[in-house]
Protein backbone atom coordinates (compact mmCIF):
# COMPACT_ATOMS: atom_id res chain seq x y z
CA UNK A 1 0.00 0.00 0.00
CA UNK A 2 1.48 3.49 -0.63
CA UNK A 3 0.72 6.64 0.62
CA UNK A 4 1.51 10.39 -0.54
CA UNK A 5 3.45 11.88 2.17
CA UNK A 6 3.27 15.65 3.23
CA UNK A 7 4.10 17.91 5.61
CA UNK A 8 1.16 19.04 8.30
CA UNK A 9 0.83 22.89 9.21
CA UNK A 10 0.45 23.96 13.04
CA UNK A 11 1.47 27.53 14.15
CA UNK A 12 3.33 25.37 17.18
CA UNK A 13 5.51 24.92 15.31
CA UNK A 14 8.21 26.62 12.62
CA UNK A 15 8.41 26.63 9.35
CA UNK A 16 11.26 27.07 6.83
CA UNK A 17 12.65 29.35 4.17
CA UNK A 18 15.59 29.35 1.32
CA UNK A 19 16.90 31.74 -0.36
CA UNK A 20 16.94 31.14 -4.04
CA UNK A 21 19.98 32.56 -5.27
CA UNK A 22 21.55 28.60 -5.11
CA UNK A 23 20.12 28.08 -8.90
CA UNK A 24 19.24 30.94 -11.92
CA UNK A 25 17.07 29.84 -14.71
CA UNK A 26 18.16 29.75 -18.32
CA UNK A 27 15.36 30.78 -21.06
CA UNK A 28 15.92 29.57 -24.85
CA UNK A 29 13.15 29.06 -27.53
CA UNK A 30 12.12 25.51 -28.86
CA UNK A 31 13.44 25.89 -32.87
CA UNK A 32 10.76 23.08 -33.61
CA UNK A 33 7.59 23.89 -31.46
CA UNK A 34 8.53 27.43 -29.85
CA UNK A 35 7.96 26.70 -26.28
CA UNK A 36 9.52 28.61 -23.80
CA UNK A 37 12.25 26.16 -22.43
CA UNK A 38 13.15 27.25 -18.83
CA UNK A 39 16.25 24.89 -17.54
CA UNK A 40 17.05 25.63 -13.90
CA UNK A 41 20.83 25.40 -13.23
CA UNK A 42 22.90 25.14 -9.98
CA UNK A 43 24.33 28.25 -8.83
CA UNK A 44 25.52 26.14 -5.13
CA UNK A 45 24.07 23.64 -3.17
CA UNK A 46 22.83 22.51 -0.31
CA UNK A 47 20.88 25.33 0.40
CA UNK A 48 20.55 28.72 2.97
CA UNK A 49 17.81 27.86 5.05
CA UNK A 50 16.36 29.64 7.68
CA UNK A 51 13.09 29.33 10.08
CA UNK A 52 10.50 31.43 11.48
CA UNK A 53 7.05 30.59 12.55
CA UNK A 54 6.18 29.12 16.15
CA UNK A 55 8.47 27.88 19.21
CA UNK A 56 8.63 24.06 18.60
CA UNK A 57 10.75 22.71 16.08
CA UNK A 58 9.15 19.85 13.53
CA UNK A 59 10.60 16.57 12.40
CA UNK A 60 10.00 16.95 8.85
CA UNK A 61 9.92 20.39 6.69
CA UNK A 62 8.43 19.84 3.30
CA UNK A 63 10.14 22.37 0.51
CA UNK A 64 10.27 22.31 -3.38
CA UNK A 65 12.63 22.87 -5.78
CA UNK A 66 13.17 22.93 -10.06
CA UNK A 67 15.78 20.74 -9.36
CA UNK A 68 14.59 17.46 -10.11
CA UNK A 69 18.23 15.60 -8.91
CA UNK A 70 17.94 17.64 -5.90
CA UNK A 71 13.88 16.97 -5.07
CA UNK A 72 13.70 15.51 -1.15
CA UNK A 73 12.90 17.12 2.40
CA UNK A 74 14.55 18.40 5.49
CA UNK A 75 14.20 15.97 8.41
CA UNK A 76 15.66 16.21 12.02
CA UNK A 77 18.24 13.61 13.49
CA UNK A 78 15.70 11.68 15.12
CA UNK A 79 13.84 11.12 12.17
CA UNK A 80 16.53 10.43 10.10
CA UNK A 81 18.16 7.70 12.73
CA UNK A 82 14.31 6.41 13.02
CA UNK A 83 14.41 6.03 8.80
CA UNK A 84 18.34 4.42 9.48
CA UNK A 85 17.34 2.11 11.91
CA UNK A 86 14.15 0.44 10.37
CA UNK A 87 15.80 0.56 7.24
CA UNK A 88 13.77 2.86 5.34
CA UNK A 89 15.43 2.51 1.46
CA UNK A 90 15.11 5.44 -1.33
CA UNK A 91 17.11 8.38 0.09
CA UNK A 92 20.64 9.61 0.85
CA UNK A 93 21.48 12.34 3.17
CA UNK A 94 23.28 15.24 4.45
CA UNK A 95 23.47 17.35 7.13
CA UNK A 96 22.67 20.98 6.49
CA UNK A 97 22.91 24.49 8.52
CA UNK A 98 19.31 25.90 9.89
CA UNK A 99 19.32 29.84 10.90
CA UNK A 100 17.06 31.92 12.00
CA UNK A 101 15.81 35.72 11.85
CA UNK A 102 17.30 37.96 14.72
CA UNK A 103 16.37 41.52 13.58
CA UNK A 104 18.39 41.77 10.44
CA UNK A 105 20.60 39.39 11.10
CA UNK A 106 20.65 35.40 10.59
CA UNK A 107 21.79 33.27 13.61
CA UNK A 108 22.06 29.89 15.14
CA UNK A 109 20.04 28.86 17.86
CA UNK A 110 21.69 26.85 20.66
CA UNK A 111 18.42 24.77 20.91
CA UNK A 112 18.12 23.79 17.83
CA UNK A 113 18.69 20.28 16.65
CA UNK A 114 20.72 19.20 14.05
CA UNK A 115 18.76 18.65 10.59
CA UNK A 116 19.55 16.70 7.47
CA UNK A 117 18.49 17.33 3.63
CA UNK A 118 17.14 14.14 2.33
CA UNK A 119 17.24 13.63 -1.46
CA UNK A 120 14.36 11.14 -2.23
CA UNK A 121 15.75 8.48 -4.78
CA UNK A 122 12.96 5.82 -5.21
CA UNK A 123 10.62 6.51 -8.16
CA UNK A 124 6.83 5.86 -9.19
CA UNK A 125 4.40 7.22 -11.84
CA UNK A 126 1.19 7.60 -12.19
CA UNK A 127 -1.09 4.95 -13.75
CA UNK A 128 -1.88 7.15 -16.69
CA UNK A 129 -4.19 4.71 -18.51
CA UNK A 130 -6.52 4.25 -14.92
CA UNK A 131 -7.11 8.09 -14.90
CA UNK A 132 -7.93 8.87 -18.26
CA UNK A 133 -4.94 11.31 -17.90
CA UNK A 134 -2.62 11.51 -21.25
CA UNK A 135 0.29 13.70 -22.32
CA UNK A 136 -0.43 15.73 -26.05
CA UNK A 137 1.63 18.03 -27.91
CA UNK A 138 4.75 16.51 -27.77
CA UNK A 139 7.93 17.85 -28.69
CA UNK A 140 10.54 15.34 -29.75
CA UNK A 141 12.98 17.98 -29.57
CA UNK A 142 12.48 19.73 -26.43
CA UNK A 143 10.24 17.50 -24.83
CA UNK A 144 7.67 20.02 -23.74
CA UNK A 145 4.19 18.74 -23.58
CA UNK A 146 0.78 19.48 -22.45
CA UNK A 147 -1.61 17.48 -20.33
CA UNK A 148 -5.16 16.68 -21.40
CA UNK A 149 -7.06 18.04 -19.09
CA UNK A 150 -5.98 21.09 -16.02
CA UNK A 151 -8.02 19.30 -13.06
CA UNK A 152 -6.53 16.17 -12.11
CA UNK A 153 -8.86 14.59 -9.72
CA UNK A 154 -8.52 11.01 -8.33
CA UNK A 155 -4.88 9.07 -8.79
CA UNK A 156 -4.19 5.78 -9.47
CA UNK A 157 -0.48 4.89 -9.11
CA UNK A 158 1.46 2.01 -11.79
CA UNK A 159 3.06 -0.29 -9.46
CA UNK A 160 4.68 -1.83 -12.45
CA UNK A 161 7.18 1.53 -12.50
CA UNK A 162 7.88 1.16 -8.77
CA UNK A 163 11.49 1.22 -8.32
CA UNK A 164 10.90 -0.60 -4.87
CA UNK A 165 12.12 1.90 -2.49
CA UNK A 166 10.41 2.69 0.34
CA UNK A 167 10.36 7.06 -0.36
CA UNK A 168 9.55 7.72 -3.84
CA UNK A 169 9.51 10.92 -5.49
CA UNK A 170 6.41 11.05 -8.35
CA UNK A 171 7.78 11.18 -11.92
CA UNK A 172 6.80 14.13 -13.91
CA UNK A 173 5.82 15.87 -10.62
CA UNK A 174 9.53 15.32 -8.48
CA UNK A 175 8.00 17.23 -5.43
CA UNK A 176 5.52 14.75 -4.70
CA UNK A 177 6.25 11.98 -2.32
CA UNK A 178 5.32 8.30 -2.36
CA UNK A 179 5.47 5.92 0.53
CA UNK A 180 4.89 2.70 1.44
CA UNK A 181 3.15 1.21 4.69
CA UNK A 182 6.58 0.71 6.53
CA UNK A 183 7.12 4.30 6.94
CA UNK A 184 3.74 5.27 8.21
CA UNK A 185 4.81 2.92 10.85
CA UNK A 186 7.98 3.53 11.53
CA UNK A 187 6.99 7.45 12.16
CA UNK A 188 4.01 6.95 14.22
CA UNK A 189 5.99 4.21 16.49
CA UNK A 190 8.72 7.09 17.01
CA UNK A 191 6.38 10.04 17.45
CA UNK A 192 7.34 12.28 14.75
CA UNK A 193 5.88 15.64 13.81
CA UNK A 194 4.70 17.33 11.50
CA UNK A 195 4.44 14.49 8.85
CA UNK A 196 0.76 14.04 7.26
CA UNK A 197 -0.58 11.29 4.94
CA UNK A 198 -2.99 10.70 2.05
CA UNK A 199 -4.27 7.98 0.37
CA UNK A 200 -2.69 6.91 -3.32
CA UNK A 201 -6.01 8.03 -4.50
CA UNK A 202 -5.65 11.43 -3.33
CA UNK A 203 -2.20 12.40 -4.02
CA UNK A 204 -3.41 15.45 -5.33
CA UNK A 205 -6.18 16.37 -3.27
CA UNK A 206 -4.51 18.11 -0.12
CA UNK A 207 -7.47 18.92 2.20
CA UNK A 208 -7.39 15.40 2.34
CA UNK A 209 -4.15 14.80 4.53
CA UNK A 210 -4.43 14.01 7.59
CA UNK A 211 -1.92 14.12 10.42
CA UNK A 212 -0.04 10.98 11.12
CA UNK A 213 0.72 11.26 15.00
Amino acid sequence: MFYCLSHTGSNRYKYIFSTSEYYVFEDRICEKCGRNVRIPRIINFPVQFYAEGGKRYPDYFQITTPIERHCGMIVSEKALQAFTENEISGFESMPIEILESCGKNLIKPTDIPQYYYITVQGTVSLDYQAMHYRKKNICDTCGGFSWSREKIGESFLDAATWSGHDLCKLTDYPNVFICTQKVIEVIKKNGLKCFAQRSEHDIFRGLRAEKIC
